[in-house]
């Protein structure tokens, strides 16, 4: 692959990865209290008041990959949540019986069952990875 199909990759992936953290990060914003709540029927009550601290996180990766500041050590961060979100949905699905990710917050989007949850995840989890 030459430098500038690379880059060209890199560049679309930063966007993809990028634009869906941010619309992650932006349907928690609108209701910061459900998402504190779902971490807690996760049974993660302790996590539950960094519940703003992972919205703000997911927004500055998503921006950062967008605008390609740090975009390896991003990248990298955006990987490893990524990977610690999808540990924890199934922790919270199998253990918990709970189906609801919590991945955008109030907005519900059509492709939210169990399965597709894991494979988005793990995808998105790819790109970022090969943007590192």
């Amino acid at each position: 692959m030459t430098d500038s199909k690379r880059d060209i990759m890199i560049s679309l992936y930063s966007w993809v990865v990028g634009l869906v953290m941010i619309f992650s990060g932006a349907g928690k914003m609108m209701d910061s209290a459900a998402f504190s709540s779902l971490i807690e029927s996760y049974g993660l009550g302790f996590a539950s008041r960094m519940a703003p601290w992972i919205i703000i996180i997911e927004v500055a990766l998503g921006l950062m990959l967008i605008l390609k500041l740090y975009s390896r050590i991003s990248s990298l961060f955006t990987a490893s949540l990524l990977v610690a979100f999808t540990f924890i949905y199934l922790y919270g699905h199998f253990i918990h019986g709970i189906d609801d990710c919590g991945c955008f917050g109030t907005i519900k989007t059509p492709f939210s069952t169990p399965a597709f949850v894991i494979i988005r995840n793990i995808l998105l989890t790819y790109l970022a990875i090969w943007i590192y």
